[in-house]
C-alpha cells in the first residue's frame, strides 16, 4: 500500500528529465521504509509477466534479507521459523518435504517474491510463507502471484487454495479479498488465524 507519493528530477538523457519517484510503502502490511524506485524500469505490464520457478539454494540468502526483524519473520512464517532465520532453517524445511516452496520471478529472472504450498486435501491446498520483496511492495504484484498460484493449483488437480492471516492484519485481509477470497471464519486447526478460501 503506497502511503506517500513525491518526485524529484535526477538526470537528464537525450534532452528529457527522468524522475525518481520517492515512494513510501507499507512493508508487510504494518511498518513503513522508503525506497527509491525508478517506475521507468518497473512497468506493470513487467509485473505481470511474473511466473513461479523451484526455491534453490542461491535463493536463500536474498530471502533471507527481506525480513528486518522478528515480527516480520513471524507474520511471514507464523511463528514456525526462529529469528534470525538461517539458510539451515530453509534448508530443513524444503528437505522435509512439508510445503513446495517458488521463488516469483519476473521474465527479466528478477526475484520479486516467495510463496509455498502446503497439501491438504486431494481438492485443496493451502497458500504459505507468501512474501513481495520490499522493494516491489505497493505495485498491486500480489494480485499477479495469487493468480500465478491459482493456475499452478489447477494444474496440480486442485479445485480450491486457502490461507491463514492473522485477524488483525486487515491490509493483508483486504489485498486477499480483493483477489477473491473469502473470510471463512477462524481457522479449525490454528484458530488464532483467519482461513481466507477462494476457487483455484
Amino acid at each position: 500500500m503506497i502511503t506517500g507519493l513525491g518526485a524529484r528530477a535526477s538526470n537528464t538523457i537525450g534532452g528529457a528529465s527522468r524522475f525518481v519517484l520517492m515512494i513510501t510503502i507499507e512493508v508487510k502490511f504494518f511498518e513503513h521504509v522508503t525506497f527509491g524506485i525508478n517506475w521507468s524500469d518497473v512497468e506493470s505490464d513487467v509485473l505481470s509477466t511474473v511466473s513461479l520457478r523451484d526455491f534453490v539454494p542461491s535463493d536463500y540468502p536474498e530471502l533471507i534479507s527481506w525480513f528486518p526483524d522478528a515480527s516480520a519473520l513471524s507474520l511471514f512464517s507464523g511463528g514456525t521459523a526462529q529469528w534470525p532465520l538461517t539458510i539451515e532453517q530453509l534448508s530443513a524445511r524444503v528437505e522435509s518435504g512439508e510445503a513446495d516452496s517458488f521463488t516469483v520471478i519476473l521474465e527479466s529472472g528478477t526475484a520479486v517474491g516467495h510463496i509455498e504450498f502446503v497439501h491438504e486435501t486431494a481438492e485443496r491446498v493451502r497458500l504459505a510463507r507468501l512474501i513481495i520483496a520490499p522493494e516491489f511492495r505497493g505495485r498491486g504484484l500480489t494480485a499477479y502471484l495469487l493468480d500465478r498460484a491459482s493456475e499452478h493449483a489447477r494444474a496440480g488437480g486442485y479445485r480450491w487454495i486457502t490461507l491463514l492471516v492473522v485477524p488483525d492484519n486487515l491490509p493483508a485481509m483486504r489485498a486477499y479479498a480483493r483477489a477473491g477470497f473469502v473470510d471463512t471464519g477462524s481457522s479449525a486447526v490454528r484458530p488464532e488465524y483467519i482461513r481466507m478460501l477462494r476457487k483455484a
